[in-house]
């Protein structure tokens, strides 16, 4: 057999040993996560069977809590806070001042979030209120008709 043809085999070789090597690596890498998730796994099925709340790492700051699901309630933050106009407006005052969202208060009114919402928009972008909703709202709310800029039969 020729001495390059030995090399060239002898080459290849070498490579696929190398090769052969780089994936029990990995397979190694592998089998170990496979093994530190598993371990998870077990702790949080545990603590879960002994009624245990889960704890965030320290490093997740802005997560570290022990809060229920039932504690969110207290931080919804309304959508109507979240434009200029919104923040402004005495209805959207009065719902904030209550703990209540703008969806909630359409619910109780009979209309859409975002029909709701449209009414104290600032400007030409604002639908004009009924001035059976803007009533209800005064009665529910305390929010008199004069602070809506359009009003409607």
């Amino acid at each position: 057999m020729p001495s390059d043809t030995r090399t060239l085999l002898e080459r290849q070789a070498a490579l696929a040993r190398a090769r052969e090597a780089e994936a029990r690596a990995e397979a190694e890498a592998l089998e170990a996560a496979i093994a530190r998730l598993t371990a998870a796994r077990d702790a949080l099925e545990a603590l879960e069977q002994r009624g245990e709340p889960l704890h965030s790492r320290h490093r997740h700051a802005t997560l570290a809590t022990d809060m229920l699901a039932t504690d969110t309630r207290k931080a919804r933050v309304s959508r109507a806070r979240l434009t200029a106009a919104g923040k402004k407006h005495p209805f959207v005052a009065a719902l904030v001042e209550r703990g209540m969202t703008v969806k909630e208060a359409a619910t109780e009114l009979g209309y859409s979030r975002s029909t709701v919402q449209s009414w104290y928009d600032a400007g030409d972008n604002g639908r004009p209120i009924p001035r059976a909703a803007a009533a209800a709202i005064e009665a529910k709310w305390g929010v008199p008709a004069s602070v809506w800029h359009r009003i409607t039969e």
